[in-house]
């Protein structure tokens, strides 16, 4: 059987129009698909690939959160051990098989049908992760999508009967219909806002390093994704290393905010640029080479409206060692918190059509009264620094304030 990718341009031929992409600019591209998806919370089917298994399980808590048994199927096609006591179906590749050696992800609602898959360029001389580049192709039409969709069933017809039904059952169920009008819109809105962030995130450490001297760790624009993976969970935005982020504000916007006074002094900041001077990129090299691995935590849960604040916590969570993860309604949370293993919760006071309070009450009575140690966060000051017995965090607050907040629940 030919490689999946392969056969995919030559099903859709002259119907679309490939792109060479960096593993960082297209794991942005999953993101913003994945997070149409929940964001429309539409019944439908998500169908993806992992080329190794440990990305999967670092994908995972975002997968479980995508999938509900009632509502939306997830399948998840990897090679290496998958693991189990999930509601995604899970379907385990042979290292020879074509589909290992893909990058794919199909959703199909009831409101848009989309398609993103790649693959991976031969004889690079790589060594950064992030910059290895992919062939790619994303499509929002029916047709094409249909075609696919019968390729990859195909392929799933060599990995078990199952796969093949699972995929059989998706095209059946919600068969690929044209978008929503403004579902492309914000499709390509949310991809842009991805590439503004890190530009300014670019700039933000490149005039740091001018004002402060290198940080313990520094970021070129190709990792400031967070932790990297075949297409996966951080929301695609950076952060600086825990013992050096007591500068970074978090705030409700697409940028951190620092709260050091020298960097909006005169002459502090000069126009942003899209590389650094490689003075700078020297430095920061060699601070990433030397940047220590942060002490293992427990597993945080983020619900939050806002998509850039989600990312930025999830960073900054992730680089002091926690397992995160993040969620933009109170449904998904409460997924996620059903599962079991959840430490701590960090609930937005507005979730949609409904609060964070709601939602802990809800928990915590499911629990037969344990409960559930949790902060919440809160866009303004009204809130005050205590509600039920849980602190509150307000935008824009600083690294060390939520820090005090972990301390003092007992869970850092």
């Amino acid at each position: 059987m030919p490689p999946l990718f392969r056969s995919f341009l030559e099903v859709a031929g002259d119907r679309v129009v490939p792109t060479t992409l960096s593993k960082a600019t297209l794991t942005d591209l999953s993101h913003a698909l994945e997070e149409l998806v929940l964001s429309d919370d539409a019944p439908g089917t998500v169908l993806t690939g992992f080329q190794e298994s440990q990305h999967w399980h670092a994908e995972r808590a975002r997968y479980e959160a995508l999938a509900s048994p009632e509502h939306r199927t997830v399948a998840v096609f990897a090679q290496g051990r998958l693991g189990s006591a999930t509601d995604v179906h899970r379907f385990t590749l042979t290292r020879a098989h074509p589909l290992a050696q893909e990058w794919f992800l199909f959703a199909l609602t009831a409101r848009f049908s989309a398609a993103l898959f790649a693959r991976e360029l031969p004889d690079q001389e790589v060594t950064d992760e992030p910059q290895r580049r992919f062939a790619t192709v994303w499509t929002f039409t029916p047709a094409v999508i249909a075609d696919l969709l019968a390729a990859l069933h195909g392929a799933a017809r060599t990995v078990s009967d199952e796969a093949a039904r699972t995929v059989q059952e998706a095209i059946e169920r919600l068969p690929p219909v044209a978008p929503d009008p403004h579902v492309q819109q914000r499709f390509a809105n949310a991809v842009i806002e991805r590439l503004e962030a890190s530009r300014l995130r670019w700039a933000e450490t490149s005039n740091r390093l001018r004002t402060d001297g290198a940080p313990a760790v520094a970021m070129s624009p190709a990792e400031q994704a967070g932790p990297m993976v075949e297409h996966g969970p951080a929301d695609g935005v950076a952060a600086a290393a825990p013992d050096e982020v007591s500068t970074t504000v978090l705030a409700a916007t697409d940028e951190p905010v620092h709260a050091d006074p020298t960097a909006t002094e005169e002459g502090a900041r000069t126009d942003p640029v899209a590389e650094p001077p490689p003075a700078e990129q020297e430095v920061a090299d060699s601070a990433i080479a030397t940047a220590a691995e942060p002490a293992r935590r427990g597993h945080v849960l983020v619900a939050e409206e806002e998509a850039p604040f989600r990312g930025l916590m999830e960073a900054l969570l992730r680089r002091d060692g926690w397992e995160v993860s993040c969620v933009g309604t109170a449904a998904e949370a409460r997924r996620v918190i059903d599962r079991g293993g959840v430490d701590v919760a960090l609930l937005g006071l507005e979730l949609g059509r409904h609060s964070g309070r709601d939602l802990l009450r809800r928990i915590n009575a499911a629990r037969s009264g344990q409960r559930t140690a949790c902060a919440y966060i809160a866009d303004g000051p009204s809130a005050g620094t205590e509600l039920d017995g849980c602190p509150v965090l307000v935008k824009p607050f600083a690294w060390q304030a939520l820090v005090t907040v972990l301390d003092r629940l007992g869970v850092r």
